[in-house]
């Protein structure tokens, strides 16, 4: 049974992990002015595949290349942008003569077919109604691009889909007669077969989607490209929408530590049990830089590292983080400071613990480095908080380090071997640390911030807090991103182990940084590893520059009624679109398979 339960849970991951791979097939546009030579090149070499004769360079080249093909793949890559917009929908420059780009290759492929297919056979086919078929055909990746990216209308969408094949036709009439009612037939009847291929292809595509959550698919693609690709506010309320429409409401854990010099709060270190994700500026990604702004009239210094939570804890709408913040900010005013801290303590086995207990309460952290995990579950994390509040009377927060990332590395699930071995090392190092309080505690605090968010490293940069407790220096170096490569923690620690007794590598599981191509964004995968390790050194020896006595204190509690994804909702996100994903392969060879046939068809009889 429990083996069941352990294949369901690897199953559950596994299926998010595929989801969240999709990302990586996403790809930058380059600029515009970068394809007119080669759209100039193709249009040229696929002109002599129209009709080549030496004797008429004229006729083509210029008219055949530049005219005919040329001509309407910059003419509709310019105008197609405008008349999408102008219905609705949302299209860009760099998108659009991408895609006339690609119509303009897939035609060549055409063209060069047919031409090849000459060789061999006297096939009776005029080159009109070839370069007719082929304008015709790219109506399918014209119209299932707009209705993905821009409108997910197919009427809105379809007079931009028609740009360059409508262009083609107009041009092709033009310079290469003759152009009457046989031709003009033809170019209805294909671009019928291919749109109607086209349109059914996704009703079949968005059918899972539609049946499971009563959205359409095409559109939350088109509100989350544009989130990504813009940023900001872009397709953010859409896509919340549509996260609210599933969520749970669930009551979550939260707490903090803070150091107060004098009358004011030096540094405030908060652990909410909320993942920071799904990504850019939706849900709970963000969450650091949100709740330093909430408390800035409060203390400029504010830690947020990542506590027990996996995507089941995304907030569904950034809104929710307002609840988050509220509760941080009564916590705080409810803290009771004293001078007692104990030394940071580690204790070691396949995994580290580190316990140090500050005043009324314990914080606890976990690593796995270097073996690579994901998140901590938050049940995991609250059975750890639970055996260690209720042995020492102590409150309890939980750090998920969150330092070591690998594809495909599973969570820490309440009921599984690690999260019970989590459990027991946890209390035995919160035992250790609090029968070794003593009076007295150095804090200094540190912070660089101005990194490149789609680089890693989010809005809060690299945060150092530095305690000096009986002699002992320890360090908690934490970096806004989303896990970290596998080593640079441990280069980390190498880097300043004269500067310090012990520290942990820490990071609070931004998935803002993760609003790029690619998805993956990893601290250190897009940044030098010298110069990240090289921060971190300086980092700590300001905070060390910056020691001073202070009084801490910890406080926990709850934010009631938030709204989250909940475990059985991302399974089931999950598994819809990995298996929209999955069948896609097939049913796109369908559907062209079913417009080719057709339009053999057609060849064959009219």
């Amino acid at each position: 049974m429990a083996k069941k339960k352990e294949k369901t849970i690897y199953d559950a991951q596994k299926r998010v992990e595929q989801t969240a791979s999709v990302m990586e097939h996403l790809f930058r546009a380059p600029k515009p002015v970068l394809l007119v030579i080669p759209i100039l090149i193709a249009s040229l070499i696929f002109g002599l595949l129209i009709s080549f004769d030496l004797n008429d360079p004229y006729n083509t080249f210029f008219v055949n290349g530049i005219m005919i093909l040329a001509l309407p793949t910059f003419l509709s890559g310019i105008t197609s942008v405008s008349l999408a917009e102008s219905l609705g929908g949302k299209f860009y420059p760099r998108r659009s003569m991408l895609l006339s780009f690609l119509c303009l290759l897939i035609l060549g492929g055409i063209l060069a077919f047919f031409a090849l297919l000459r060789l061999f056979f006297d096939t009776g086919i005029e080159i009109q109604a070839v370069v007719i078929f082929g304008f015709s055909a790219i109506i399918w990746l014209r119209h299932l691009t707009l209705v993905t990216t821009s409108n997910s209308s197919h009427l809105h969408s379809l007079p931009a889909a028609l740009t360059q094949p409508i262009l083609g036709f107009l041009f092709l009439a033009i310079f290469l007669p003759p152009f009457g009612t046989k031709e003009i037939i033809l170019a209805v009847i294909f671009l019928m077969i291919f749109l109607i291929a086209v349109i059914l292809l996704t009703q079949m595509v968005t059918s899972p989607m539609r049946k499971a959550f009563g959205v359409n698919g095409l559109s939350m693609v088109r509100y989350s490209l544009d989130h990504i690709t813009e940023g900001g506010s872009e397709g953010a309320k859409e896509v919340e929408d549509f996260f609210e429409s599933f969520a749970q409401n669930m009551d979550v854990h939260v707490g903090l530590v803070a150091f107060k010099k004098g009358d004011k709060i030096k540094a405030v270190m908060i652990v909410p049990s909320v993942h920071p994700g799904p990504f850019g500026l939706l849900g709970g990604s963000n969450l650091p830089l949100n709740l330093s702004e909430s408390l800035k009239n409060k203390s400029k210094n504010v830690l947020v590292p990542h506590g027990s939570a996996t995507h089941d804890l995304n907030l569904s709408s950034s809104k929710e983080k307002k609840k988050v913040a509220k509760v941080v900010l009564e916590l705080l005013d409810k803290v009771e400071y004293s001078k007692s801290a104990s030394k940071f303590i580690r204790i070691k086995d396949s995994m580290d613990v580190c316990a140090q207990a500050f005043g009324n309460g314990i914080l606890l952290v976990h690593t796995s480095s270097p073996n690579p995990t994901d998140d901590v579950e938050h049940r995991a994390g609250n059975a750890i908080r639970d055996k260690v509040s209720h042995s020492l009377e102590k409150e309890t927060l939980f750090i998920d380090a969150h330092n070591c990332a690998k594809r495909g590395s599973g969570c820490i699930y309440f009921g599984s071997k690690e999260s019970q071995q989590l459990i027991d090392l946890a209390e035995s190092a919160s035992r250790k640390a609090n029968t070794s309080l003593t009076q007295g505690i150095k804090v200094g605090y540190s912070q660089k911030t101005g990194y490149v968010t789609e680089k890693g490293i989010g809005k809060s940069g690299i945060q150092v807090l530095v305690t000096e407790t009986n002699n002992q220096k320890a360090a908690y170096i934490l970096f806004d991103g989303n896990n970290m490569i596998s080593g640079l923690r441990d280069s980390i620690i190498v880097a300043i182990k004269d500067l310090v007794d012990d520290a942990e590598v820490l990071t609070t599981d931004n998935h803002a940084v993760n609003a790029t191509i690619g998805g993956y964004n990893p601290v250190g995968l897009r940044m030098e590893k010298e110069n990240l390790v090289s921060d971190a050194k300086a980092l700590v020896k300001s905070a060390l520059k910056d020691l001073e006595e202070v009084e801490v204190g910890m406080a926990t509690g709850c934010v009631k009624n938030v709204n989250v994804f909940g475990h059985e909702n991302v399974t089931r996100l999950s598994s819809v679109v990995n298996s929209t994903v999955a069948a896609l392969k097939i049913k796109t060879f369908m559907s062209l398979l079913l417009a080719v046939v057709a339009s053999a068809l057609v060849f064959l009889f009219v």
